[in-house]
């Protein structure tokens, strides 16, 4: 039997390199979320909500990162559950205004009708 190769302190660095970079990018995104959540809002009231069974608002940094501020759920709505990846709710003076987070464009959408879904959509926090 040959003796197993040793690939020395490169191979385990590289090996650690992958999930390293994954938990930096994800903490950039909360960085970056928070960021274009205050862009959009323009210095109105403003808060975030996350995906779950309902929507719950978001109580920490913890919450937007990248790997947490999304849905595995497609379409609008699947029996009961919830299909946003993550809400932002700014009170506007014409009235809330709703976007969704979209994770493959790293950036919130507004929905324009936002009155059609099943859930209240503007009721996932409170501004």
């Amino acid at each position: 039997m040959a003796p197993p190769i040793d690939r020395g302190p490169d191979s385990r660095r590289i090996r650690s390199l992958i999930p390293t970079t994954a938990a930096i990018l994800s903490l950039a995104g909360a960085a970056w979320i928070s960021i274009a959540a205050f862009h959009i809002a323009g210095g109105a009231r403003h808060c975030l909500a996350r995906s779950d069974d309902g929507p719950a608002p978001i109580d920490g940094l913890w919450d937007l990162r990248i790997f947490a501020f999304y849905t595995t759920g497609s379409g609008y709505k699947n029996t009961s559950r919830w299909y946003f990846h993550g809400l932002l709710v700014v009170g506007a003076p014409g009235g809330r205004e709703v976007y969704n987070w979209s994770p493959r464009r790293l950036r919130f959408d507004r929905l324009q009708r936002p009155d059609i879904f099943i859930h209240n959509v503007r009721a996932a926090c409170e501004p």
